[in-house]
């Protein structure tokens, strides 16, 4: 056994990943809301990177058994983050149909090693034992991006539904996620360029590097989610309030209705300057002007043109223009007015602001009081 630095190095960020595991499924910090396909997922990792230094190595194949059921691990990391993510959104997730294939893979496993089907050789020998196998491995390299652009299309339609409820989402954006899947479809892609022929062929097919990028980026990865984690714990325990409502059908109004809802929706906004509240959400304005949130949240589409948040933030900017330019307030800070006119993110403000004017908060307010002067 000739143990290296780089084995040394991705062995401990094995057990660090299998030690953070542990700390999200115990913690009280973390909620229960699909914590546990996230730890699933953490520890599979963190498993095979240890398996692959192991393997250099030459340890685990003294554990014949437990080396060859560690074969079959990769065909779970598809189907666990998009468990967590379904779980997280939608609340409800069914695991039967997700696992046969994984099932029926380590049956498969099961059924060789019962019969001393241990080595490369004797798979290569056997060509029905042959073909199943080089079929899950095709099955493995294609589920996996299935299941990645599946998480990318329940983030980004729930990010589309959020925004016709809330007017702040930097906390619920779940963009985090999408970092995640972004950068496991990096890792699968370089798993495909370097590794890819090797697996789908067959042993030695292709020749591979003596440093295992691959090992590196799930090492990589699982530190991101660890350091993500323990950090920011909020990011993992987001309560996602159930969007109430949700506009299933299209309403339909004629345009005297549409005036006399644009009223309404107008004085709520010019009068009462709902927007001001950081919490607002399309239910708040809902019931400040007497309509369900469903028609609330249909009519903003129609009639503006744009989300509910696109609208909010639009009377918020708005707010914070007006104040920038009074004299009065130059002893407030920026920030500070910011908040006052509903924003809840410094970040958020001026990523809008900058978007909405064409300049920085600073700038215009600089531009603003030069030309006073």
């Amino acid at each position: 056994m000739n143990l290296s630095f780089v084995n040394l190095i991705l062995l401990i960020a094995a057990f660090h990943g299998a030690v953070l595991a542990s700390i999200i499924l115990l913690s009280k910090r973390f909620d229960h809301r699909g914590k546990v396909f996230l730890t699933m997922l953490i520890f599979v990792m963190s498993i095979l990177v240890a398996r692959n230094e192991l393997e250099e190595i030459q340890l685990i194949q003294k554990y014949i058994v437990i080396y060859i059921l560690s074969w079959g691990l990769p065909i779970f990391i598809g189907p666990l983050l998009y468990l967590y993510i379904r779980k997280l959104i939608v609340g409800k997730t069914s695991l039967r149909k997700h696992l046969i294939v994984p099932l029926l893979y380590y049956t498969f496993l099961a059924y060789g090693l019962l019969n001393g089907i241990t080595t490369d050789e004797a798979v290569v020998s056997k060509p029905m034992i042959l073909n199943f196998y080089l079929a899950f491995q095709l099955f493995i390299v294609l589920q996996l991006p299935y299941y990645l652009y599946r998480s990318w299309q329940l983030i980004r339609a729930y990010q589309s539904d959020i925004r016709n409820h809330y007017s702040n989402l930097n906390k619920i954006s779940l963009r985090w996620l999408l970092y995640i899947v972004s950068a496991t479809s990096i890792l699968y892609l370089i798993w495909m360029i370097v590794y890819g022929g090797d697996v789908i062929l067959f042993d030695g097919v292709v020749p591979l590097p003596d440093v295992n990028i691959v090992t590196f980026m799930f090492a990589l990865l699982i530190f991101s989610i660890g350091y993500l984690t323990m950090l920011r714990p909020e990011l993992f325990q987001v309560t996602l309030q159930r969007l109430k409502n949700s506009p299933n059908s299209l309403i339909t109004f004629n345009e005297e209705d549409a005036v006399a809802f644009k009223s309404k929706i107008e004085e709520a906004l010019n009068r009462q300057c709902v927007y001001l509240n950081q919490k607002l959400t399309v239910n708040d304005l809902a019931e400040s002007i007497n309509l369900s949130p469903k028609i609330t949240s249909q009519l903003i589409n129609k009639i503006y043109k744009i989300s509910f948040y696109d609208l909010i933030n639009t009377y918020r900017l708005e707010e914070v223009k007006k104040n920038l330019l009074d004299q009065k307030n130059k002893h407030l800070t920026i920030e500070g007015i910011a908040l006052n006119s509903g924003f809840n993110s410094s970040s958020t403000f001026n990523r809008l602001f900058k978007v909405h004017t064409g300049q920085t908060p600073k700038a215009f307010r600089s531009s603003a009081f030069s030309k006073i002067i």
